[in-house]
């Protein structure tokens, strides 16, 4: 038994996070940890093509994916990647998929080491835990850019999406918006030419709220 109950910690972004990667011949797992306690778990199977992957690039996808999944948590946040796959660690890749996804993993600009399979009992048990797949889920797996979704990707926008139950999200949108107003130093930000800022609309904001920079 791995755990019989695990509390997740709300995630620090001035604190570092280490994510441990894992992928199975079926099924990806990670782990992100801060201080050596669990902020989030993510695992899913892998669509029947990308069960045909070579290892290298199984073990790859478990890392660009829990980067995508979390993106507003974790980019522009100090990051150890740790993976139980030597050559991820290498830089003679020569495989195309490979160098797209790099490309993704170096925005993020983390640190990549090497970890036994011993050490890496969360990743390795999430990406073996029997999961069931649906037709929907493989729709929902589609998320992987490819290398022209890269090369369209504005790094000045990041997208912060809501859960399903708002109330219970610890960060309230309107909350921030009220108190930029009563900042000074936003103020002085808004007033200076060329800088637009919306009126705010709970409604429209709903699900989705894009800052661009």
């Amino acid at each position: 038994m791995v755990a019989k109950e695990v509390l997740l910690s709300y995630p620090d972004p001035n604190k570092p996070f280490t994510i441990e990667t894992d992928a199975s011949d079926t099924q990806i797992g990670a782990v992100i940890l801060q201080d050596n306690k669990p902020v989030a778990f993510h695992s899913r199977k892998l669509t029947s093509a990308q069960s045909r992957y070579p290892i290298p690039d199984k073990e790859a996808l478990a890392i660009v994916e829990v980067l995508t999944v979390f993106r507003s948590m974790l980019l522009g946040a100090k990051l150890h990647i740790k993976t139980d796959h030597m050559n991820l660690t290498r830089d003679d890749i020569k495989s195309q998929r490979l160098l797209n996804w790099r490309l993704l993993i170096e925005e993020y600009a983390p640190t990549i080491t090497y970890v036994s399979g011993e050490e890496n009992v969360g990743a390795d048990f999430l990406s073996r835990y029997p999961l069931q797949s649906s037709a929907e889920e493989e729709q929902e797996n589609a998320l992987i850019p490819d290398s022209r979704a890269l090369e369209e990707s504005k790094l000045s926008e990041i997208m912060l999406y809501y859960p399903e139950e708002i109330e219970t999200f610890p960060l309230r949108f309107e909350t921030l918006h009220n108190s930029q107003l009563q900042d000074a130093a936003v103020q002085q930000l808004r007033d200076q030419e060329g800088y637009g800022m919306e009126e705010f609309d709970s409604n429209e904001y709903k699900h989705k709220v894009t800052w661009r920079l």
